[in-house]
C-alpha cells in the first residue's frame, strides 16, 4: 500500500511559506503610507531654508509636476495651432480679397465691351436700314418705267418698217400693250409683224386682226391691230432703249 499522507504535509509546508493575498495587500499599502510620509517629510524640510526662512510655497509632488508639464505641452500645442489657423486665415482673406478685386476688373471690362458691342450693333442696324432702303428704291425703281420710252421704243420699229403709223396705243398690263395702226400695204404689215417678233425686248406677238382698204385720197392703205407681250427682264426703265 502507497502512503499518501507524507504529501500532504509537503504541500502544506508550502502554502504556508506563500504569502497570503492580504499579506501583500497590506504590505503595498504600507509602502504608498510610507512614500506619502516621506513627501511631507521632504516638504517640510524644504520649506526650511538656513538663508531665507521659511519657504511658504509647497513643493509639488513627482505627479503633479508631470501634470503640470503635460498641461504646457498642450498649451504649447494650442498656441501652434492657433498661430497656423490665423495664417490659414490671413492666406484665405488676402486670396478672396483678390479674387473679388480681379472680378471686379473683369466686370468693368465686360461692361465697356457691351457697350462698343451696344454701339457697334446700332451703327450695324443703321447700315442694314440704309441698304435696305437703298435696295428698295433700286427695286422700285427697276420695275417702273415710262410709258413714253415704250411708246417711243414701238413708235421706232414703226418708222423702220417705212410707211407704218401707230393710231392708238393702249397698256393692258404691266408687260403688255395693244395698239392700232396704219400700212400702205399687207406685205408693209407681215414686215412690221416680223419686226415685232424679232425685237429683243418683245416675248410674244398676236396679231388680232387685219384689213385692207383705201384711205379718204383713193390710195391703198391696210389696218392692223397687234397685242404684244414685252419680256419681264426689259420693262424697267434702265431697259428701254430707243432705238432709231
Amino acid at each position: 500500500m502507497i502512503n499518501t499522507k507524507i504529501p500532504t504535509k509537503q504541500n502544506k509546508t508550502e502554502e504556508e511559506k506563500r504569502p497570503s493575498l492580504l499579506g501583500r495587500i497590506s504590505e503595498k499599502r504600507e509602502i504608498r503610507e510610507e512614500e506619502k510620509k516621506s513627501e511631507k517629510k521632504e516638504a517640510a524640510f524644504s520649506m526650511l531654508t538656513p538663508e531665507d526662512g521659511i519657504n511658504l510655497v509647497p513643493i509639488m509632488t513627482k505627479s503633479e509636476v508631470a501634470k503640470e508639464e503635460k498641461k504646457g505641452k498642450l498649451n504649447l500645442t494650442a498656441i501652434l495651432s492657433i498661430v497656423v489657423f490665423l495664417m490659414i486665415t490671413f492666406v484665405v482673406v488676402a486670396f478672396s480679397t483678390l479674387t473679388k478685386l480681379q472680378v471686379e476688373n473683369e466686370k468693368k471690362k465686360l461692361t465697356q465691351y457691351e457697350e462698343e458691342a451696344s454701339v457697334l450693333g446700332e451703327k450695324i442696324l443703321a447700315n442694314e436700314e440704309l441698304l435696305r432702303r437703298i435696295f428698295l428704291y433700286q427695286d422700285i425703281s427697276s420695275s417702273q418705267y415710262s410709258v413714253k420710252d415704250i411708246f417711243d421704243h414701238f413708235s421706232s420699229i414703226a418708222i423702220r418698217n417705212g410707211n407704218t403709223r401707230l393710231t392708238n396705243f393702249v397698256f393692258t398690263s404691266d408687260t403688255s400693250v395693244f395698239f392700232k395702226g396704219e400700212c400702205s400695204t399687207l406685205e408693209c404689215v407681215a414686215k412690221f409683224w416680223h419686226l415685232l417678233s424679232t425685237d429683243s425686248k418683245v416675248e410674244s406677238v398676236v396679231l388680232d386682226s387685219v384689213s385692207k382698204g383705201l384711205d379718204s385720197n383713193e390710195e391703198e392703205k391696210s389696218s392692223f391691230e397687234f397685242r404684244v407681250t414685252m419680256r419681264k427682264d426689259s420693262v424697267g426703265r434702265d431697259n428701254i432703249n430707243i432705238e432709231n
